[in-house]
């Protein structure tokens, strides 16, 4: 029987046995990308994410061979790639403080984009960075010296490799 106390009685056990299966179903999934939008959704993400930051100094160019496709923990994930930036804008993002300007024109384009929302820097490997994840699994981050890096987006692709993606 279950015993789990509402504000108004006792929750029938019939609901009891399929609540935990209705919490496991919303969490920890993703979504898996077509193969032949991938390339251009996550292009499509870095050139207006890079032209929203260019008035706060962003100049990155795509570092070659960062484009990865790769089985992972048994799904077919698409690393975008690793934007490195021309000059260095860690003056302005050494502290907290000054990422106000960068969150708040970015976080427009990372919901056009389906991103969570991002409300302050964390600290990560030595230096101040924004992170956010899609519902297809990519991570993004911004770190304090302008590098941007998409990785990890669940792809449908099979095969698992480059080519799928027209790479």
């Amino acid at each position: 029987m279950c015993t789990t106390v509402r504000r108004h009685g006792v929750l029938p056990s019939s609901l009891c046995a399929v609540l935990p299966l209705l919490l496991l179903a919303g969490c920890g999934g993703t979504e898996p990308l077509a193969a032949e939008s991938a390339v251009a959704h996550y292009d499509a993400v870095a050139g207006d994410l890079v032209e929203a930051l260019e008035s706060q100094g962003l100049d990155v160019d795509l570092a070659p061979a960062t484009r990865l496709v790769a089985e992972r923990d048994g799904r077919c994930a698409y690393d975008a790639g690793t934007w490195i930036p021309a000059r260095s804008v860690e003056d302005a993002l050494r502290s907290e403080e000054g990422w106000g300007p960068w969150i708040a024109a970015a976080e427009p384009v990372l919901a056009e984009h389906g991103f969570e929302t991002v409300d302050a820097p964390e600290h990560a490997e030595g230096m101040l960075r924004i992170r956010t994840t899609d519902r297809h699994g990519a991570e993004l981050t911004l770190d304090m010296t302008g590098q941007l890096r998409i990785w990890d987006a669940e792809v449908d692709a099979a095969p698992c490799d480059l080519a799928a993606l027209g790479l």
